[in-house]
């Protein structure tokens, strides 16, 4: 998710720490915030964070449930001129759907948004071995899908997810 923002950061998405901030102050239990919670953010220099990181060298994103969409400047969105697609979990319980990937396709011209009917934010992540589900069973999210329907369709999901993401860069990357 984070890696989804950096991608659309390299297209021009532009961070807004201080809309993030307020958006974290006025919303109660928003689980994107709660991550950042012990952390000693006044020891995180943001001096440079609202600059662009525009990289000319990059013709097409793909951004898989990107994260910090409240504080995206949606002015930055509007000024990306290269196809980017997003792809998000409907159910997304870290990072919903409407705050986040909708945000950047609903601003972003040149975007198109994939909804994933299921799978949460951890969709993306490799199907869990027998280990991994016993770590993770009690983890307040649902890494692993066992509390959906998930838990035995990743591999399926990820033939979709790849499918979606050759079409697209084969479709939007000149091949010289």
């Amino acid at each position: 998710s984070v890696g989804g923002y950096t991608a659309l950061a390299l297209a021009g998405a532009i961070y807004n720490p201080q809309k993030m901030a307020d958006y974290c102050a006025h919303v109660k239990n928003a689980q994107d915030c709660s991550l950042a919670q012990g952390a000693s953010l006044a020891d995180v220099d943001f001096s440079q964070a609202d600059a662009s990181y525009r990289d000319k060298r990059v013709a097409a994103v793909l951004a898989m449930a990107p994260a910090l969409g409240q504080g995206i400047d949606v002015d930055s969105l509007a000024q990306i001129e290269i196809p980017v697609l997003i792809i998000a979990a409907l159910d997304d319980e870290l990072l919903p759907l409407a705050l986040n990937a909708q945000v950047y396709a609903q601003n972003i011209t040149w975007a198109r948004l994939s909804e994933l009917k299921r799978g949460g934010h951890f969709v993306f992540m490799p199907e869990c071995s027998f280990m991994g589900k016993v770590f993770t069973y009690f983890h307040r999210f649902d890494i692993c899908g066992h509390r959906t329907s998930t838990a035995n369709t990743r591999a399926k999901d990820h033939a979709e997810i790849e499918r979606q993401a050759l079409a697209f860069f084969s479709t939007n990357i000149p091949v010289k």
